[in-house]
């Protein structure tokens, strides 16, 4: 009996009980390969759920959308981050290090009596336009406490606060 691979031509050449052999063999091995399958499904489900029950999770997948099977420790979690995983602080200090920048420049044109020309007033403008686009994209935190039944949020200059005693509750 062939135990390797067959190539085409030969397979014709098998016996048809040979043949039929190879294909009972090939899907008790099919068989085998699913109940495995379904047996590895199985213990990574339990494993994900024991480790949920470790970190006191809600059961279901995870944020990334795993079975929650692996440490979840290289994901963001800084609280700066936005949804895609970027920083916004990021593009305010780049236009503020540019501003700071252009503004040496100018103070350099400045000393070399170079103020008043067409690159001098260009810098002047640009170091102007680039210290106000980095207060404008500024990122205040928000900061929200919860005393005694009350939301405190403040964000900068403004606050809000709501009574969550007396808030109307959903029906269900």
């Amino acid at each position: 009996m062939a135990t390797g691979p067959v190539d085409g031509d030969d397979l014709a050449a098998l016996p048809a009980d040979e043949l039929a052999a190879r294909c009972r063999a090939a899907e008790a091995e099919a068989a085998r390969l699913r109940s495995d399958l379904a047996a590895a499904r199985t213990e990574l489900a339990q494993l994900a759920e024991r480790e949920r029950a470790a970190r006191n999770e809600p059961t279901g997948a995870d944020d990334q959308g795993g079975l929650g099977i692996f440490p979840s420790e290289d994901a963001p979690t800084a609280d700066a981050l936005v949804g895609d995983g970027s920083d916004p602080r990021v593009l305010s200090v780049i236009l503020t290090a540019t501003a700071v920048v252009t503004g040496m420049v100018g103070v350099l044109a400045l000393v070399n009596g170079n103020l008043f020309s067409g690159f001098g007033l260009v810098i002047v403008v640009l170091t102007v336009v680039l210290a106000w686009a980095a207060v404008r994209t500024r990122v205040v935190p928000v900061e929200v406490s919860i005393v005694r039944g009350m939301v405190y949020i403040e964000q900068g200059d403004s606050s809000h606060r709501f009574d969550i005693r007396t808030s109307p509750r959903p029906s269900a």
